[in-house]
């Protein structure tokens, strides 16, 4: 392999824990990478502190990228002063294009 590494999304679920361990196997560099947005999300303290905990035992290094202030700016705040977002393709879409952005950053 040329250039075997890997940054790898982690949430500390088992999708995210198997394909590091699975990648690992077959060679790969695996970095892992959480964003941390507030409590009560999918993208809390506890999910940070999973997938630092899983990347712990695989001996891969681990990120965090914090983005509460920015998520809650563009993502929460302009649809719901009630702290809601409208639908979860909203969510979903604004964290994809957060950790993408810090992909990208981190790949310069």
């Amino acid at each position: 392999m040329a250039n075997n590494k890997v940054l790898l999304g982690m949430s500390g679920g088992v999708d995210s824990s198997v394909s590091a361990l699975i990648l690992k196997q077959q060679g790969y560099d695996v970095m892992g990478i959480t964003l941390e947005l507030f409590a009560g999300s999918c993208c809390n303290i506890e999910t940070t502190i999973d997938a630092k905990g899983v990347c712990k035992k695989m001996g891969i290094p681990h990120i965090t990228y914090e983005q509460k202030e920015k998520f809650m700016k563009q993502a929460i705040i302009p649809k719901d002063t009630s702290l809601e977002i409208e639908n979860f393709n909203e969510c979903y879409e604004k964290r994809k294009e957060l950790l993408k952005e810090k992909i990208l950053e981190l790949l310069k």
